[in-house]
């Protein structure tokens, strides 16, 4: 499984001179060496006894050998943004996340669509935002996390008049 660091494609073998030889794919250079690699693919391992002054050098022979993707991991969940009201614009609903794999996805909702933006609401009213580590070539993706709830609170109402101000004098018509 993929751990970001090299590792041993296969254990060391055996053969009748002790003279092993490796090499990763077609194109590589056989050594004593065992081949390691990183990233989460399919390798093919070739080897052979190398012979010696008294053996003939063996046929090559190969192996396959898969390193699986990891796991993307939520490394910091994502928060809600405080303090929101109504402006009738639209307002990101949470402050950022952080993965292993360096990218979040997020979606509004049960029934919203995943997406690497951060979600964004206008109407005041509560909403539910789920996220997840986004995978790539070496993790599959996370399993879901949240619900993270987030409010956008009313605006407070305000009343204007057309007139900065009027006068009556007591007695006058109603007007």
């Amino acid at each position: 499984t993929y751990t970001g660091e090299a590792q041993a494609l296969i254990n060391a073998g055996e053969c009748t001179t002790g003279n092993m030889q490796y090499k990763l794919g077609t194109d590589g250079t056989y050594s004593a060496n065992i081949p390691s690699a990183t990233d989460a693919k399919t390798y093919t391992v070739y080897y052979k006894d190398a012979g010696n002054s008294n053996y003939n050098a063996s046929d090559e022979s190969s192996i396959t050998v898969t390193i699986g993707k990891g796991t993307a991991t939520v490394t910091k969940a994502p928060t809600a943004k405080e303090n929101l009201t109504y402006t009738g614009e639209a307002q990101q609903l949470v402050i950022a996340g952080e993965s292993n794999t360096g990218s979040m996805l997020y979606k509004l909702g049960t029934d919203g669509t995943y997406s690497a933006d951060i979600p964004t609401a206008t109407e005041a009213k509560e909403y539910a935002v789920y996220y997840k580590a986004a995978g790539n070539d070496n993790y599959n993706e996370s399993a879901e996390g949240g619900p993270v709830t987030v409010t956008i609170n009313k605006a407070a109402g305000t009343i204007s008049y057309a007139t900065a101000s009027v006068s009556k004098t007591f007695g006058d018509a109603p007007f």
